[in-house]
């Protein structure tokens, strides 16, 4: 009998902010699925990623990596991404590591 496959070890979970998506940060990467009905919508195997959120029902998301990625993915580095046309927009980075954050129309709050 062949071993299973194991999942990737999830590091986040969280909802856009009409709760009509769900984002989830992997060791492997990230996903991106409806809620209702359940389908993956969008997926990508960049590397740990330790904080998705998306922007309501768009294909922008913030993404922050882990401490043990790569000095593009880390976790002091918060960087916008358009999951429609594969591009990352803008890239903040902050002296401490991100803890959370929020993602809005009009701002972004980091913790």
């Amino acid at each position: 009998m062949a071993a299973p496959k194991s999942a990737p070890a999830l590091l986040s979970v969280s909802f856009n902010q009409d709760s009509s998506c769900i984002s989830v940060g992997t060791r492997k990467g990230y996903a991106i699925a409806n809620a209702e009905p359940f389908g993956r919508i969008y997926a990508r195997d960049d590397g740990p990623t330790a904080i998705v959120e998306m922007l309501f029902c768009t294909s922008l998301v913030a993404l922050v990596g882990t401490a043990d990625s790569s000095p593009q993915s880390s976790p002091r580095r918060l960087q916008i991404v358009n999951t429609k046309v594969s591009s990352s927009g803008h890239a903040w980075r902050w002296q401490r590591e991100e803890r959370r954050f929020e993602v809005r129309s009009w701002c972004t709050g980091v913790l």
